[in-house]
């Protein structure tokens, strides 16, 4: 299999407390999660991604129940989905990052301290 390189964006998932969260990463610098909308992919960022991964290490994951990111049984909310991006962080052991989003995204990322 061939190496990734640091620019280079790639799918992974990673268990982030109950979700096994699907991401993508790319680029060098300060991380930077991007966060989507309800109900929209990560896709939604294409746009942006790559002027910013000229700058950032660039994190975009999916939330729960949202593209490739499973659902979760149980109650959602943004207070729960704002806990799931600080396990996001703690599972790929970022210390603190730049949180971006738009409408729920940015809700999540108003949560998440």
């Amino acid at each position: 299999m061939r190496e990734m390189t640091p620019d280079e964006p790639m799918g992974r998932y990673v268990d982030a407390g109950v979700v096994h969260a699907y991401y993508e990463v790319e680029g060098q610098g300060d991380p930077l999660i991007l966060l989507h909308g309800g109900v929209a992919t990560i896709e939604t960022w294409s746009a942006q991604r790559a002027a910013l991964s000229e700058r950032y290490r660039v994190y975009l994951p999916e939330r729960r129940g949202h593209g490739r990111t499973p659902d979760v049984p149980g109650p959602t909310g943004f207070d729960i989905m704002a806990r799931d991006t600080i396990a996001f962080m703690e599972a790929l052991a970022i210390d603190s990052a730049h949180l971006v989003g738009w409408s729920d995204g940015g809700m999540v990322a108003l949560r998440s301290r």
